[in-house]
């Protein structure tokens, strides 16, 4: 069973360091490594329980979803300041500015958790979906 607060987690992490890419997730240990597809049969014994996950880069999505969550005033600055080189970095700085951070971290919290649960609905695996506390 997975936990979908920690494969959420993984998923978050995922995002910034090895998107696109294929990853293998032990729930049992909670940990995720990258792995090139001939290295398969050596990093995995053969009882161990584990899941091949690809993990899209969904950054601009997120990011664009949560501008929308804003008023629009604020949505259009966002859409303004994010764009090109460094538009991470900027955003964060932004939102920073505009007391919109916190809200921020929370909503990508939530977008992982949703992800990960869909993930486990849309291939079928059990989990356990406690939410997570932000209080």
């Amino acid at each position: 069973m997975i936990i979908v607060r920690n494969l959420a987690e993984f998923i978050e992490d995922a995002q910034e360091h090895f998107y696109d890419r294929k990853v293998l997730y032990f729930p049992k240990k909670h940990f995720c490594m990258s792995y090139p597809d001939d290295l398969l049969d050596t990093l995995v014994d053969e009882d161990e329980e584990y899941h091949q996950i690809v993990v899209p880069s969904f950054s601009n999505e997120m990011y664009i979803s949560f501008f929308k969550s804003l008023d629009q005033e604020l949505f259009e600055e966002c859409m303004v300041v994010f764009q090109g080189q460094g538009k991470y970095r900027r955003i964060k700085d932004f939102l920073s500015l505009k007391n919109k951070i916190d809200a921020f971290y929370q909503y990508k919290d939530e977008y992982c958790f949703n992800m990960a649960k869909k993930y486990c609905i849309d291939n079928n695996i059990p989990y356990d979906d406690t939410t997570i506390n932000y209080e």
